[in-house]
């Protein structure tokens, strides 16, 4: 089976990237290697949050199937256009180029640049266990940047208090892969801690079909907040990088 990124998707990868990658032969070759799986699978075959080792060796490919909106991600890529059948396989074309996951979530954090105080907070929290976990989750993360439209005061607060500050980190957690691809126009989705959040998505929601294709569009909200970043994924799950701190409604820092 060979997960093929479609001609745009290859052009949506910044182009001083993209001449490095095509110089690299080697990591070229682990891309493509990445992109194909030993075995014959048709989308009837997928199940939600279906590890497939990958041609790669070491490297599993997440599979999901978001049945509420039909769609099929593959590591978050969406088939575009499935089951094409070749004299010794099968095709499925992806709206984006797979990027190779190496870490958990929590290592994930810990190795990107402008999240020293979720580090920090994480810790406190108790949560590194969880974020380094085998189960898939996905986390609403959120930057130094988010930390510090705080006070001083409210910072110090949040930060001193480890069962109210995993609280609010838990509702920036969900159980299960959830890549933007999955959400509708307007979603209610449980957290870890047991709050909801609302999820809104400016494409209406379900990826649109034009002729064999399905085109993954919208600008996905999390209570009303933007992603600068969104799908990166992790060997545990997805992440997607938000930049204000996410409270459940009626919270009140000075009231723990």
């Amino acid at each position: 089976t060979v997960f093929g990124p479609s001609n745009l998707a290859w052009f949506e990868i910044p182009p001083y990237w993209r001449k490095l990658l095509f110089l690299n032969i080697t990591a070229l070759r682990e891309v493509v290697l990445y992109h194909s799986v030993g075995d014959k699978l048709y989308t009837t075959q997928f199940h939600n949050e279906q590890l497939v080792p990958s041609l790669l060796p070491g490297y599993n490919i997440r599979l999901n199937v978001y049945k509420h909106n039909t769609v099929f991600t593959v590591l978050g890529a969406v088939i575009i256009r499935s089951n094409q059948n070749a004299t010794n396989g099968v095709v499925h074309t992806l709206s984006s180029v797979m990027r190779i996951p190496v870490s958990s979530i929590y290592s994930t954090i810990q190795a990107t640049t402008g999240f020293t105080l979720l580090q920090q907070a994480v810790r406190i929290a108790g949560l590194v266990s969880l974020l380094n976990g085998t189960h898939p989750l996905t986390m609403f993360t959120p930057s130094d940047a988010a930390f510090l439209k705080l006070s001083a005061s409210e910072l110090k607060q949040l930060m001193s208090n480890p069962k109210y500050l995993a609280n609010i980190l838990e509702y920036h957690i969900l159980r299960g892969t959830m890549y933007t691809a999955a959400f509708y126009y307007e979603d209610t989705v449980r957290t870890f801690n047991g709050k909801s959040l609302t999820i809104t998505n400016s494409g209406n929601g379900k990826c649109q079909r034009l002729y064999f294709y399905i085109i993954p569009g919208g600008k996905v909200k999390v209570n009303g907040i933007g992603l600068p970043e969104q799908d990166v994924s992790t060997t545990n799950g997805v992440i997607h990088i938000v930049d204000t701190l996410l409270f459940p409604s009626g919270y009140n820092l000075y009231s723990t």
